[in-house]
């Protein structure tokens, strides 16, 4: 197993279990409960404020012909939600909704119908949560610091890194708690339910594999 000291000087307290989980674990349900958990609690703890504002101004831009040519208006009212919030989980999400509004199908496709408001809202905070994912358990240096000490390469760290996103993204957790925050989001309602799977055994939960 990778030295706990790896984590815990790249990943801020909250989020170590969960990015040792998804780089040694090969239980993508276990994965996913550890991100989606750290998830809850942070949201809980701070909230995402201004994510119901972030998510219309993407909903809004998406009705237009051509979401492209409205991103100076958009990123205008999106750096306003910033401002006024001061948040570091809301400028996460502001990240996530000027990449949706950049390349609108990217890594999640959006429904064939983008005047579904409430659809492409929904989907606008689940990016956002996964972006805030990313940014918490899977920093460069992490990244970096692995590679030093397990000798693994970066394609094969990058590779369970994005496999544990898409997962996450997959997930019937992630899509709870998007709708968790857009009906408050300041946090207070999030919930972190106990995780149903059995707790395995040392050698089936974590499986170096990160030398392939």
């Amino acid at each position: 197993m990778p030295d706990g000291d790896v984590y815990s000087r790249n990943v801020e307290r909250g989020w170590q279990t969960a990015s040792k989980y998804a780089f040694v674990c090969d239980d993508e349900k276990q994965v996913v409960a550890k991100l989606s958990g750290a998830l809850s609690r942070t949201l809980k703890a701070s909230g995402c404020p201004g994510i119901g504002g972030i998510a219309a101004i993407v909903a809004t831009t998406l009705e237009t012909p051509d979401p492209r040519a409205e991103r100076g208006e958009a990123y205008a009212a999106l750096r306003r939600i910033g401002s006024e919030c001061g948040n570091t989980l809301t400028e996460l999400a502001i990240t996530a909704a000027r990449r949706i509004i950049e390349n609108p199908d990217d890594a999640v496709p959006l429904p064939e119908d983008r005047r579904a408001e409430e659809r492409v809202r929904t989907l606008v905070a689940e990016r956002a949560l996964v972006g805030i994912a990313e940014a918490k358990a899977f920093s460069g240096g992490l990244l970096h610091a692995l590679m030093g000490r397990e000798g693994a390469s970066r394609e094969t760290l990058v590779r369970r890194r994005d496999r544990s996103l898409v997962n996450l993204a997959a997930s019937p957790e992630l899509a709870r708690l998007a709708q968790q925050l857009l009906f408050d989001p300041e946090g207070g309602r999030i919930t972190t339910p106990r995780s149903r799977i059995p707790k395995p055994t040392l050698q089936e939960t974590v499986h170096m594999a990160l030398v392939e």
